[in-house]
């Protein structure tokens, strides 16, 4: 076990155990091994976040990124939202309307199948829907989200598409 040397009982051994001490979160040149002191994870995409209830009063956890995208009188059309820069996957589809009768919505990769199952019906004015379970939603770098209005109805002003996407 490593620990600092004692005045009177290391004689000669001082300099050997202070030097094994310090490299726990030292790199050989003294320079901090900041990697060490926050125990940084392995998986590019996570943050340190504040967290009191953790011994050392931090953490580590997933980047998460809310995209929204507002299309002003909207029709049925496809918006290309976001590259993904590293291992993503869309965790929610969220939806709001303003005005009109109705519309519907969906989320995809550039090029595939959209992510809902089925299009979230935005069937109720200034309220915002969850669009549920999600299928392929698994982005690599480089591949592209699609935010897709499929339908409107009544003349809606605006439809607000927001996609929450966490880093993996």
């Amino acid at each position: 076990m490593v620990m600092l040397p004692q005045t009177g009982q290391h004689a000669g051994d001082w300099g050997d155990m202070l030097n094994e001490y310090l490299l726990h979160e030292h790199a050989p040149d003294g320079t901090h091994s900041v990697a060490k002191i926050l125990n940084v994870p392995t998986a590019a995409g996570q943050v340190l976040v504040s967290d009191p209830t953790t011994p050392k009063g931090l953490r580590w956890q997933p980047q998460r990124l809310s995209l929204p995208i507002t299309v002003s009188d909207p029709s049925a059309c496809e918006r290309i939202l976001w590259r993904a820069p590293a291992k993503a996957r869309v965790t929610a589809v969220f939806g709001c309307r303003q005005g009109g009768v109705g519309a519907t919505i969906n989320a995809k990769k550039l090029g595939g199948a959209n992510h809902l199952a089925h299009d979230l019906s935005l069937s109720t004015v200034d309220s915002w829907l969850d669009g549920g379970s999600l299928s392929g939603a698994e982005y690599n770098p480089g591949d592209t989200l699609v935010a897709v209005i499929t339908n409107v109805s009544g003349s809606p002003s605006a439809v607000t598409i927001q996609i929450e996407v966490e880093y993996i």
